[in-house]
């Protein structure tokens, strides 16, 4: 089954995610990327998304954590070569599709540099 990715804007409201979410026929991974208190993604986002959208987490979609460290001064440069990856999942799936789309830019790169980032990727279960 080919996974199909829903992206939405910076600090997105429970209640646009749940709505578009619905609308969708295939499973899509949402992902939380900002830094938030550890157990938001699972207590707060996963029931939120859930009722909105009339869907079940994970067997109808997936969910993750994906907090950012960046550091003032640096964050375009910490975006783009960050010194670790920590993926949260709700299930195994989720966080191996996470994964995968961090591993792509790095897979045809030659550089020991560029590729020093699959070293890092950690999971993490909330």
């Amino acid at each position: 089954m080919k996974s199909r990715y829903l992206k939405v804007a910076t600090n997105p409201e429970e209640a646009v995610i749940g709505k578009a979410l619905g609308k969708r026929k295939h499973w899509h991974l949402l992902v939380v990327k900002s830094t938030v208190l550890p157990g938001t993604t699972d207590t707060v986002v996963k029931p939120a998304v859930e009722k909105l959208s009339g869907l079940r987490c994970p067997e109808d979609f997936g969910l993750c954590a994906n907090p950012e460290f960046l550091r003032e001064g640096s964050a375009v440069h910490d975006t783009l070569k960050p010194d670790r990856i920590v993926i949260g999942e709700i299930d195994e799936r989720s966080g191996s599709e996470l994964e995968s789309l961090y591993r792509i830019p790095w897979q045809t790169s030659s550089s020991a540099e560029d590729n020093s980032c699959q070293c890092r990727t950690h999971q993490i279960r909330e």
